[in-house]
């Protein structure tokens, strides 16, 4: 298989707001990353309804870091230092106010991790918009390059609990007033 090397992802992704009860979670973000087992680098970006992290249940821009697999580093926004916020309204865990309705009205976001080429930043931006960055030194193998990213959607429940709804919770269609979706793509990647 041939070895790839990536400075960023980035993703349209249709904003939802599926119905989710405290200890659970939905989410649909990009994850860049490098490393394996233990080793595992990824930062992650997109939305999340979350009522245990955010103490509601609306949509939010949500980012996550992790060094050793989720072991002992990392977090949710800017909950531990890692995050650095430039922009001075638009942050990590700030509502969307506006959500798709199925068979209505759809809204989106534009959300893309790049590295910059110069100072190695991997940086954050939201439609558009230079949001922050989290900085080289913070990581390993992230340093100059990710090996891979991935899209998609990821719910949580607690073992008592039913599993939440991914996205806004109906099968794909081909209507779009009736489809949660990503349009993706990597951004500059060769081959090793």
């Amino acid at each position: 298989m041939e070895d790839r090397i990536f400075c960023g992802a980035q993703a349209i992704i249709s904003l939802e707001n599926p119905s989710v009860e405290l200890g659970q979670y939905s989410m649909a973000q990009i994850w860049v990353q490098k490393g394996q087992y233990n080793g595992l680098e990824s930062i992650q970006a997109g939305w999340a309804v979350d009522p245990v992290l955010y103490g509601d249940s609306h949509t939010r821009l949500t980012t996550y870091w992790t060094v050793d697999n989720f072991g002992n580093t990392g977090c949710f926004n800017s909950i531990c230092p890692g995050f650095v916020q430039v922009h001075p309204r638009l942050h990590p865990g700030l509502a969307f106010s506006n959500t798709s309705v199925f068979g209505g009205q759809q809204f989106i976001t534009d959300i893309s991790i790049a590295q910059d080429g110069l100072s190695g930043h991997w940086w954050l931006k939201v439609d558009h918009q230079n949001i922050g960055y989290w900085p080289k030194h913070i990581f390993t193998l992230l340093t100059n390059d990710a090996r891979y990213f991935e899209f998609g959607g990821e719910v949580y429940r607690n073992i008592n609990k039913l599993c939440p709804l991914m996205g806004n919770g109906q099968f794909p269609s081909r209507v779009v007033k009736e489809t949660s979706f990503f349009y993706r793509n990597a951004i500059c990647h060769s081959s090793v």
